[in-house]
C-alpha cells in the first residue's frame, strides 16, 4: 500500500504495512513540517436519513447525537469498542443533498497550502460512486489550531489489490492507492507532543 498519489511529495517518515500506512506531512516546497490546519465540513441533507444510512452501513454498538461549539449537530458512535466521530453538520432548509469534507494545511513557513483530504476526490466512495459531485464555489474553512502543529497521517486499506479490482472493476494501481477505506489526521504539538485527532473518517 502507498499514500494516495496527490500527497506523495508531502510525506516524510513513511511507515507502510499491509493494511495501513503512517507518515508525517511536510511542505513540498520548503520541507517545513509545521502547519495551521483548516477544515470545511458541510452537510446539506436530512439528518435522520444521513444517520440511518450510516448506521445501516456501519452497525453501531452505541451512538449519540451531539452539538459542537457552534450548536451544529454531529454524530458520535462506537464500532467494535472503537470510538468514531462522524462529522455530519446539518444546515436546515437546503435542497442540496451533497456533503463535502475538506481538510487543508497551510505551511507555517512559506504559507503554501496542501489538501490533506477531500471526500469528493479521495477514498473508496469517491472512486466508486461514479457520479459527478459539483464543487462548492466558496468553501468556508474553520481554523483547527492557533499554533503550528505537526500532522500525523494514517491511511487504512481493507482490501488487497486483487480484492479491490474484483469489487470495483478498477484495474489501475493508482486507483487502489487513492481508494483507501479510512483516514485519520492527528495534530501533534511539536513542544508538548500532545496529540489531537481532528479527522477519523470512513471512506467506504
Amino acid at each position: 500500500m502507498k499514500v494516495h498519489t496527490r500527497l506523495q511529495n508531502n510525506i516524510k517518515n513513511l511507515e507502510i504495512k499491509d493494511e495501513y500506512l503512517r507518515c508525517l506531512i511536510k511542505c513540498s516546497d520548503c520541507d517545513c513540517d509545521k502547519f495551521i490546519i483548516y477544515e470545511h465540513v458541510f452537510y446539506e441533507t436530512n439528518p435522520d436519513n444521513e444517520i440511518n444510512k450510516f448506521i445501516k452501513k456501519h452497525p453501531m454498538l452505541s451512538y449519540e447525537i451531539s452539538r459542537d461549539k457552534n450548536n451544529r449537530l454531529y454524530f458520535r458512535g462506537t464500532i467494535f469498542d472503537i470510538p468514531i466521530t462522524k462529522k455530519m453538520f446539518f444546515d436546515e432548509g437546503s435542497n442540496n443533498i451533497n456533503s463535502h469534507i475538506v481538510v487543508k494545511a497551510c505551511c507555517s513557513n512559506c504559507k503554501k497550502e496542501v489538501i490533506i483530504f477531500d471526500n469528493f476526490i479521495d477514498g473508496y466512495d469517491a472512486l466508486t460512486e461514479n457520479k459527478i459531485k459539483p464543487m462548492e464555489k466558496n468553501l468556508h474553512f474553520e481554523k483547527m489550531n492557533n499554533t503550528p502543529q505537526n500532522i500525523n497521517l494514517e491511511i487504512y486499506n481493507y482490501n488487497t489489490f486483487e480484492e479491490f479490482k474484483s469489487n470495483t472493476g478498477l484495474k489501475n494501481l493508482e486507483d487502489y492507492y487513492n481508494g483507501f477505506g479510512a483516514i485519520k489526521v492527528i495534530l501533534v504539538d511539536p513542544k508538548t507532543h500532545k496529540k489531537k485527532i481532528i479527522l477519523n473518517e470512513e471512506t467506504a
